[in-house]
């Protein structure tokens, strides 16, 4: 598969702060990892996990609804990226942000 480099990392980045409603810098990689993906077609995929900057009123609700896989899906499409094939929902963290794997991470992308 293709490689997951900065590039690809930036129009990531750029596609879930636009799907959340944040700024570029307010998205930021914690991790990729390699994985075959074993549902419906066997493919080689990366799971993204990324830690959103929110506003301190947005609740779970409004950003499990704006990092939807169909949300994100359509800000990858408009970077040139494959779309995800699974998202996670998103945890918040103390601090207002959200992290882990289920901050629009843990998505999984066809290379």
């Amino acid at each position: 598969g293709d490689e997951f480099d900065e590039g690809a990392r930036v129009k990531f980045r750029k596609a879930c702060a636009a799907a959340a409603g944040v700024g570029l810098s307010r998205v930021r990689i914690l991790s990729v990892v390699a994985i075959q993906l074993t549902r419906r077609l066997l493919a080689d995929g990366i799971q993204v996990d990324l830690e959103v900057e929110v506003p301190e009123q947005t609740t779970l609700e409004e950003l499990s609804s704006s990092m939807s896989q169909d949300s994100l899906n359509q800000q990858l499409a408009a970077q040139g990226m494959p779309e995800a094939l699974g998202v996670v929902a998103p945890v918040l963290a103390a601090d207002g942000g959200c992290t882990g794997e289920g901050c629009g991470g843990g998505a999984d992308h066809a290379a």
